[in-house]
């Protein structure tokens, strides 16, 4: 069983690091929580994970919620109360294989505490997944569909829209590789999708160079990891959104970056991580707004958004109690989310561009471990033009 309690708990990295534990634990959770530095909105989370056989299994998560908040934009609500499902999934998993269906916010990306592509905190939609792993081998599978509810940032939608992703990964002794495709697309006649791009194994990008009966937006994910020692790693991704085979004279690079170190030993737990994303990256062609890299107002690509560079440092000691601390520097140009992509007017400048925005976040704690029992105490500030201060403190039971 997991019991998680937020007070006043600002949504940041350190916070996602060590709520981690509620994706990952067998049994019953309950999460109450009143977040950021206001107590005007709260969410209550509740679920778990249900063994109904050796292979067969159920994980649901429900949330009800008051008020307005960025973390679960799909349950945005103003009344009294109101609830849906966070995830709810039939897993059946015999042997290597794993096969599920129903509601998920999957995680795609691999970076501590910056995501480049879905982060799992997104709305849910509905959706298959398939995983398989032997040997030296591995293949990740989703498809599902994106229903626009409500209106997005830039103007109302009610679209529906097709999400599919698929992305194999190889093992050589220490070294790791993926490579990961994923494509937003509609029906191409207004009454299904093209049955094409669902395909698990087939390349979608040659049809949307090749064939024009279907709207699609296409992005590529490669990542390395590389175990340096037993508690060593390093790894790194590269996001790459829709890289043309002729590039358009004034076309920019549309990339996102990261890589990181993590070492994770008996005592000492020390993670750094860089990461940037060159502006126009997952931007859209006017008339195409159904295509963007946005979900019900919230965005698949990187939640920092677009035209930034991020430095990440954290460091924990291990022990019953846990000190740690928490660094990360943000410099962001004015480039931003879901800028329309409108060839042959583009800024030459796309990294930074323009008036350069600087945040530094600072923040230490200390985490008490007494068996089942873990309590997190933390605090720090937020400065962009004014001090921000956080406060925040969990408490983790697991059965």
């Amino acid at each position: 069983m997991v019991f998680i309690l937020a007070l006043f708990l600002q949504i940041s990295p350190v916070g996602r690091f060590f709520s981690s534990t509620r994706d990952s634990s067998e049994g019953i959770f309950f999460a109450p929580g009143f977040e950021k530095d206001t107590v005007s909105w709260f969410f209550i989370e509740y679920g778990g994970k249900f063994s109904l056989s050796k292979n067969l299994s159920i994980d649901i998560g429900v949330v009800f919620k008051h008020g307005n908040d960025s973390t679960y934009p799909f349950y945005n609500w103003h009344k009294i109360g109101e609830m849906d499902y966070r995830k709810a999934l039939l897993r059946y998993h015999p042997g290597n294989v794993t096969l599920s269906c129903g509601l998920d916010a999957p995680t795609l990306s691999k970076g501590n505490f910056t995501k480049l592509f879905f982060d799992g905190f997104e709305p849910q939609f509905p959706q298959i997944q398939f995983f398989i792993k032997k040997a030296w081998f591995s293949f990740f599978y989703l498809a599902g569909q994106m229903e626009e509810v409500r209106s997005n940032p830039f103007k109302p939608t009610g679209d529906t829209k097709y999400f599919a992703y698929h992305e194999a990964g190889i093992r050589w002794k220490n070294l790791a590789f993926s490579f990961g495709e994923g494509v937003l697309f509609k029906s191409y006649n207004g009454t299904h999708p093209d049955w094409y791009l669902f395909s698990p194994v087939a390349l979608w990008y040659p049809r949307q160079a090749n064939c024009n009966r279907t709207d699609l937006n296409i992005a590529w994910l490669f990542g390395v990891e590389w175990e340096v020692s037993r508690t060593g790693l390093l790894y790194g991704e590269l996001f790459v959104d829709d890289a043309p085979y002729k590039r358009e004279a004034d076309e920019n690079p549309r990339v996102g970056m990261l890589t990181g170190f993590d070492r994770n030993g008996k005592k000492w737990r020390f993670i750094s991580e860089a990461a940037l994303v060159t502006r126009y990256t997952y931007s859209y062609y006017p008339g195409r707004l159904e295509l963007s890299w946005f979900y019900n107002s919230y965005p698949l690509g990187s939640v920092t958004g677009t035209d930034f560079v991020k430095f990440s440092l954290f460091i924990m000691k291990k022990g019953k109690i846990n000190p740690f601390g928490y660094f990360e520097t943000l410099l962001q140009g004015e480039g931003r989310m879901g800028e329309p992509f409108e060839v042959g007017n583009l800024s030459k400048r796309v990294l930074l561009s323009g008036q350069t925005k600087k945040t530094i976040r600072v923040e230490a704690g200390f985490r008490v471990s007494t068996g089942k029992v873990n309590i997190t105490f933390r605090s720090g500030v937020v400065k962009i033009n004014s001090v921000q201060p956080l406060i925040g403190i969990s408490f983790d039971y697991k059965r």
